[in-house]
């Protein structure tokens, strides 16, 4: 998504699937702690692993 006449984005962070289908990319944080981008949404990602 792009704002008019400029390089900015927006960033949302959403766990509503119908609001995230208007979106054109996706980071994802994943459960081994990277974060990566995907062409799509992802709903299935578990927590990241850390030792307590």
């Amino acid at each position: 998504m792009r704002l008019r006449g400029g390089r900015t984005g927006l960033r949302a962070v959403t766990h509503d699937r119908w609001f995230a289908r208007s979106f054109d990319r996706f980071l994802v944080f994943g459960e081994d702690g990277l974060v990566r981008e995907t062409p799509e949404a992802v709903w299935d990602e578990r927590r990241v692993r850390r030792s307590r």
